[in-house]
């Protein structure tokens, strides 16, 4: 029984890191699941808001303004669209290099919270 419950937990693991797209991790094993989604503002899912995911959000724009594909994931999308707009843009990728000033120069408060003072 004891076998059967370890097989169970490992495939459960299994199935439930398969749906997890490039911008989230998954780490697993037989005891347990963690799923990280990446936060507002942190395309890459590096833990970290700055200017490599404006970088991110500018060259993803760039690309869609003029009709090419996008080559974002639905969780980097999500990520990325740090106003709530439906879209990637140069506003976004500026609330996030203005963020990452703020926290630069010494600044505190979360992502969340500079972005609901912001706009």
């Amino acid at each position: 029984m004891e076998r059967l419950t370890r097989i169970l937990t490992a495939v459960a693991a299994a199935f439930l890191c398969a749906g997890v797209s490039e911008a989230a991790r998954c780490i697993g094993n037989e005891e347990s699941v963690t799923v990280t989604v990446a936060a507002s503002g942190d395309v890459n899912a590096d833990e970290m808001i700055d200017a490599r995911d404006a970088t991110l959000i500018l060259e993803e724009y760039s690309v869609v303004s003029i009709g090419g594909v996008s080559g974002f994931t639905v969780k980097q999308l999500e990520s990325a669209d740090v106003n709530g707009d439906g879209k990637a843009d140069s506003i976004d990728a500026s609330y996030i290099l203005s963020y990452y000033s703020f926290i630069s120069t010494g600044g505190n408060k979360t992502f969340t919270d500079f972005i609901k003072k912001e706009y």
